[in-house]
């Protein structure tokens, strides 16, 4: 096993009312300074509301792009009434290396993240005919399961990253036995 830590940041919250994109990459950078090798990106627009619109998005990973190697990872997720093609528009975007799937649906506080498995399906392949990297994110043990399975159908390259989402209420709680039970799994 190896000691090596990749730090990822995700600097917008889901309930963030402003996005711009140039201040967006200042941040942005400025982790960099501090080690940040990956950063986990929404397509928001301006007011931080989830969109299929790519415009801000592209501006942003261009800005950070400029200035980084930083590893672009675009999100195909978040609580959105956005069909999955809608979230998976990132994918086409210049510059995204990597990016989050999410295996299955789960309650996040009051709201369903919903992930029907023909969805998950499509976002998988979309992922996979483009070269990108998935970051499978588990909210539940349950989902790792659902990776096995469609491990069947799509071959996702080796190493698979695993991204364990601990927390939520609604969802697997943040202690250590639910992260060993979640590791175990994997």
């Amino acid at each position: 096993m190896s000691d090596t830590v990749i730090i990822s940041l995700a600097p917008v919250a889901a309930d963030c009312t402003r996005v711009i994109p140039e201040e967006l990459a200042q941040e942005i950078l400025a982790c960099v300074e501090y080690g940040a090798a990956i950063v986990h990106l929404h397509v928001r627009d301006k007011q931080g509301k989830l969109t299929p619109d790519t415009t801000d998005f592209q501006s942003t990973i261009d800005l950070v792009r400029h200035q980084s190697d930083l590893i672009i990872q675009a999100s195909t997720g978040g609580v959105s009434a956005m069909s999955i093609a809608e979230r998976c528009a990132p994918l086409d975007c210049p510059g995204v290396e990597m990016a989050s799937l999410n295996v299955g649906s789960v309650n996040l506080g009051d709201a369903v993240y919903a992930n029907p498995t023909p969805d998950v399906e499509y976002c998988s392949q979309q992922i996979t005919a483009r070269s990108i990297v998935p970051e499978f994110e588990v909210f539940e043990i349950g989902m790792v399961n659902n990776i096995l399975t469609l491990n069947e159908k799509i071959k996702f390259r080796n190493p698979m990253l695993f991204n364990i989402v601990l927390g939520h209420r609604g969802s697997s709680p943040a202690t250590i036995d639910a992260l060993i039970a979640m590791r175990s799994m994997i």
